[in-house]
């Protein structure tokens, strides 16, 4: 019982990361080219984000995969407090999808 509602505790963290992400596309005007290149990232998190319901360890390795695209394409390294906050819950959550029980 404890792993089950651990489990849909994280699924529901990686879509409030998703949808966190998704707000830095908002300094564009709403449905312009400049708006949907910033969901891009969007996108792919939401695809993880479904395939983590068929195959949870194939999920967390590919969010480890955008944690090193994300943190090497977008200089996160540079500074802490954006790594912390962009980078890192990545992280966290290939890591523990990795290590969930399918």
């Amino acid at each position: 019982m404890k792993n089950i509602v651990l489990n849909k505790f994280f699924y529901i963290l990686a879509w409030i990361y998703t949808l966190f992400i998704s707000l830095f596309g908002f300094d564009e005007k709403f449905f312009s080219w400049g708006f949907l290149i910033h969901q891009v990232p969007v996108f792919v998190l939401m695809i993880i984000n479904i395939i983590y319901l068929k195959n949870s360890k194939l999920a967390g390795f590919l969010y480890l995969v955008v944690f090193f695209v994300f943190t090497l394409f977008f200089q996160t390294y540079k500074d802490l407090n954006v790594f912390l906050l962009i980078s890192l819950p990545l992280l966290l959550l290939g890591l523990v999808f990795l290590k969930k029980k399918s």
